[in-house]
């Protein structure tokens, strides 16, 4: 399979492994260096690296890691410090992966032998109630990171206003007969419009996840008599944020099959948005793990479904933007338009929704 993976980045991982690990990785030759491509990644490219069966174990060091490589979003100086930081101390939390080694176009992680969830298992009643307590924990979090969520406005400014142009000036997108009605928009103008929703929600500021979908979530099976443990992965986008954006970002993904191996790669289906039923499911264990307690308020229940609902909006106008920039820069094998245009579509059907729910109570 390594034929799979450019010489370039075969020889860069390798270096990478090699001068991070330790043990048998330190005197490795290059030709008995295994690596293969990981799919599911959508903004960074993720590599299997292996020492072969020959080659003895001197210590601790594990047979097998992840390499991520990264993505154009994720090459700034200020991503690869702040994501190091924060993934290097999730891991002391045993909250994530163990890291290895990190260098300015990716980091060395360690190999979890577990499986992503399905996007159809999100929807169980138990794996759902796992994923709300893991949340729950995750959000209780304290980081050495600004409180403020000032880093997911200006993110999707900066990707809006590159979406924009991309869209004008880049014949990938300006030739796409899909996109010409998003062109009739001002995304500036509803990027303003959705801050002011959003901060007229007052939902509260944790340190959140932010990418909570399906291939993020490893399971990993224990015995027969115990349950199934879940590991929250893919920390990139990892910061202080709105409680209503996690819940909202992770239940649109109930919608959302990045599995498919035909164009456009994803298959949505807006039915599987989940039900007031199951969205209390969530909210209940979530609550009941946060406090340490049975009691559940109906109020509060109100409240995150609420949020919930009005964050969906934000998370599909965040994707549909990061699509339109992915659109013009990344080489994953993924039709970032099509993807963009999905988002983009509900967002503007869910506002609409949204509007007429308001005028209904207003009238009443």
């Amino acid at each position: 399979m390594a034929n799979q993976v450019p010489k370039l980045i075969r020889e860069m991982v390798f270096d990478w492994c090699t001068s991070c690990v330790g043990g048998a990785w330190a005197n490795l030759p290059e030709e008995d260096f295994q690596i293969s491509p990981l799919s599911g990644g959508l903004t960074n490219m993720m590599y299997i690296c292996t020492l072969p069966s020959h080659c003895k174990l001197q210590g601790s060091e594990p047979r097998r890691l992840l390499v991520r490589v990264y993505g154009e979003l994720s090459k700034s100086m200020a991503f690869v410090l702040n994501s190091s930081v924060l993934f290097s101390i999730l891991a002391e939390r045993k909250l994530g992966p163990k890291l290895f080694g990190v260098f300015p176009r990716g980091r060395v992680e360690e190999f979890l032998p577990a499986r992503p969830l399905l996007t159809k298992e999100l929807a169980k009643p138990e794996i759902s109630r796992q994923i709300a307590r893991k949340l729950a924990m995750f959000h209780s979090l304290s980081v050495p990171l600004c409180k403020q969520p000032s880093w997911f406005f200006a993110n999707l400014e900066r990707w809006v206003d590159q979406a924009v142009d991309n869209m004008r000036y880049d014949n990938k997108l300006a030739l796409n007969d899909r996109l010409h009605k998003y062109l009739s928009f001002d995304l500036l103008m509803e990027f303003r419009e959705l801050k002011q929703r959003l901060l007229n929600e007052n939902s509260p500021v944790l340190f959140c996840h932010n990418d909570l979908q399906e291939g993020n979530i490893l399971l990993e099976k224990k015995e027969d008599d115990e349950e199934p443990v879940l590991t929250f992965i893919d920390l990139d986008y990892c910061n202080y944020n709105y409680r209503g954006f996690d819940f909202a970002n992770h239940m649109m993904e109930w919608c959302y099959d990045y599995t498919v191996d035909q164009p456009p790669y994803f298959k949505y289906t807006p039915c599987s948005y989940p039900s007031l039923e199951e969205k209390y499911v969530f909210f209940c264990e979530y609550i009941q793990t946060r406090d340490g307690s049975s009691e559940v308020k109906t109020e509060e229940l109100a409240q995150m479904n609420q949020e919930t609902d009005m964050f969906a909006l934000a998370s599909s106008f965040w994707w549909g933007t990061w699509a339109l920039v992915q659109a013009c820069s990344s080489d994953i094998n993924f039709d970032y338009v099509e993807y963009s245009i999905s988002r983009f579509d509900h967002y503007f059907s869910w506002k609409s929704k949204l509007d007429k729910c308001v005028f209904k109570t207003f009238n009443h």
